[in-house]
């Protein structure tokens, strides 16, 4: 186990000095003060507790060894002392000053030295001093990742005023390590006072506006020469009568802590201490959650609403036995952002001001989200692509020709008229039979076409035409064979299917700026000209006009490629072979709140059971029946009939020849 680590914050005496002592001596006098303070493990720490029985602090360890967790930091938060009023004098602060070393430096030690031998945790000591610097959640620091885990905050309580409480949390707050899901352990005291249902009361609600829940206070309740008991109190925000919807109305006494300031300390029932605060069961409370239209995940058209998030959600609401509060927004501003002078807007803006307990709607994870808000655990994910229009088919008129390739056609007829010279030249060599020039060609090409050719009598002759037939009927079997295919499907032109060609390409680029921070600064530049606009206007554009792109997910595609084909779109939309990324789907709730536990707990159960892709899949399968789009296998036909449409090429070249013949006919007869 590492050794434990103390860190002391600086404190700072608010003594206004005056005109009674010289810089000098002010100095001198700070001097014999530190001298007389005695040292705790090797660093000066200010001690700080006044009028306080030292029994509540001996419950602290004992606490500690049963409740907080080994290994992970422990965070002593000690109140400001020696502030003096606005007519205090410099008499007055020295006479205070002493007055704490001498009646509660035992006590401090003794806390700190009880925590630090047991050798669990490294602990951090605080204590208010200066002004407090507002943290910035995005200033990301990689080099630590800890996370507190467990708090021991004295606090004091004057006269009924909670701001040394308020400023004690507050600074604890402004640390990069903060946690408000830790375990908080709160001595409470009041000056010379013990402190009563009331007081613990205001100190537990302002915990609670924190988002701090897993807090319990020890407050002495008997107090003999011989021993002490401490109570231990908490409450419960959802567990009625201690509280309901999050509202204080009575403090638990979770157990009894026994101390006579010699021993160890002992508790009268062992009662569990931090036990779950937030239930599965919230008895109706209201939940407030925010979400806006986005097909296929929230479907909100004619008062009608669906979608697979719409399912999950009220999943989790009957879960938890909550009144759902959903709200849909239909703001241009959709999920949000902050803008530059700080305000928030859109989705984002409900949970940030308060007005919603929750937000979801397709909302992919990134970092910014992760450090300001608290983000449910994954559970979608969709890979997005490039999808553009798919490429214009071939005419139909040219399905024939393109059974072979150029090329290939160039071969076939210069190898008529090449074969038929060969035949006449070996029909001269010798033999009664003689070929005429004219008889070759036609009869060379008869047997290409499958009809009757003249046939030769003589051996050599008939070899020579037997090796023409065979590679004929090679020729004619390729051709048929695919004529029929070329016939119904006669093909695309160039397809642009990669990232590269598409970024050559003049295609004009159309995607929403939350895609932005997942695609780098040079990969951006390269994208112009732009559009930025709503994923399923940027669907539009690359359905209905030409030379656009865009970047989507699949599973929002999937929905609207059925309704795109259904409102007879200009083109169709193709996908590109390879993925640009992975993306994947949280809901966002405020910083610590209470739920995020609850949900993250149901969300692993539905996501385990594959209630949530289920739900997606029956979404896509009834908008493909009410598409039409959608066949029952068993019924479905392969069988196509040809049309005179399919039959273009065929009748393309009955005419063409028609035509040539003509021609022919006509230049036959002039000559005559």
């Amino acid at each position: 186990m590492s050794a434990n680590k103390i860190t002391l914050e600086r404190q700072h005496f608010a003594i206004p000095v005056g005109n009674i002592f010289s810089p000098f001596q002010v100095t001198w006098l700070l001097l014999l003060l530190v001298m007389f303070r005695r040292q705790a493990l090797g660093y000066l720490y200010p001690h700080v507790i006044k009028h306080l029985d030292r029994h509540a602090v001996n419950c602290v360890p004992k606490i500690s060894e049963n409740y907080f967790e080994n290994g992970r930091t422990l965070v002593l938060s000690l109140p400001a002392y020696n502030k003096l009023q606005k007519n205090e004098n410099m008499l007055v602060a020295i006479k205070s000053v002493q007055s704490d070393m001498q009646s509660q430096l035992d006590t401090t030690d003794i806390l700190l030295q009880n925590l630090h031998f047991s050798l669990r945790w490294p602990i951090i000591v605080f204590s208010p001093a200066g002004e407090i610097r507002k943290l910035d959640p995005r200033d990301w620091d990689t080099r630590n990742s800890d996370n507190h885990g467990s708090y021991v905050l004295i606090v004091r309580y004057h006269s009924g005023h909670l701001s040394e409480v308020r400023e004690q949390i507050h600074q604890l707050e402004s640390l990069p390590a903060w946690n408000s899901r830790a375990k908080f352990v709160v001595v409470a005291e009041e000056n010379n006072v013990r402190p009563n249902d009331q007081i613990l009361k205001d100190i537990l609600k302002e915990f609670w506006k924190w988002n701090i829940f897993n807090v319990v206070i020890l407050s002495p309740t008997e107090l003999t020469n011989a021993s002490t008991s401490v109570g231990v109190y908490t409450w419960f925000p959802y567990s009625f009568p201690s509280g309901r919807c999050g509202e204080l109305r009575q403090i638990v006494l979770l157990d009894t802590c026994l101390t006579t300031g010699k021993t160890t300390a002992r508790f009268l029932n062992d009662s569990p201490i931090f036990e779950q605060k937030i239930p599965y069961n919230i008895d109706g409370c209201p939940f407030r959650v925010s979400t806006l239209k986005f097909h296929p995940f929230i479907i909100y058209d004619n008062s009608t609403l669906d979608g697979s998030e719409i399912r999950l959600i009220l999943s989790i609401a009957d879960k938890i036995n909550a009144t759902l509060k959903l709200k849909v927004s239909l703001a241009p501003e959709r999920k949000g952002q902050q803008l530059s002078n700080g305000t928030w807007t859109g989705l984002r803006g409900e949970i940030m001001y308060g007005f919603s307990d929750m937000i979801f709607g397709h909302i992919l994870t990134n970092l910014d989200d992760h450090l300001v808000f608290d983000d449910t655990i994954i559970y979608s994910s969709d890979k997005f692509s490039w999808y553009i229009a798919r490429a214009n088919p071939y005419p139909r008129w040219l399905s024939m020709a393109r059974v072979f390739t150029p090329e290939m056609w160039l071969v076939l007829l210069t190898a008529i008229p090449v074969a038929a010279f060969g035949m006449k030249c070996l029909s001269q060599g010798g033999g009664d039979e003689i070929w005429s020039y004219v008889k070759c060609v036609v009869s060379f090409w008869a047997a290409l076409l499958g009809a009757g050719a003249d046939v030769p009598y003589s051996p050599p002759l008939r070899v020579f035409f037997l090796s023409w037939v065979i590679y004929s009927l090679a020729v004619n079997t390729v051709f048929q064979t695919y004529v029929t295919s070329y016939l119904v499907d006669p093909g695309l032109q160039h397809q642009i299917d990669n990232a590269e060609e598409l970024y050559e390409s003049n295609a004009v680029f159309a995607f929403p700026d939350t895609i932005d921070k997942f695609l780098t600064k040079e990969l951006l530049d390269r994208l112009k000209p732009r559009i930025q606009s709503d994923p399923v206007v940027c669907l539009d554009y690359v359905a209905n006009k030409d030379n656009f792109a865009t970047v989507a997910g699949k599973k929002l595609v999937a929905f609207y490629s059925e309704n795109l084909a259904q409102r007879g779109a200009k083109h169709e939309i193709f996908q590109f072979r390879e993925d640009m990324f992975q993306l994947s789907t949280v809901m966002l709730l405020p910083k610590g709140s209470p739920f995020l536990e609850l949900i993250n707990d149901i969300l692993t159960r539905l996501l385990e059971a594959g209630l949530i892709d289920k739900w997606y899949n029956d979404i896509i399968t009834e908008n493909q029946i009410k598409a039409a789009v959608r066949e029952i296998p068993v019924l479905t036909d392969t069988y196509i009939p040809l049309s005179l449409a399919h039959l273009q090429a065929s009748f393309v070249f009955l005419f063409l020849g028609l035509g040539i013949s003509s021609v022919v006919l006509l230049v036959e007869k002039i000559l005559r």
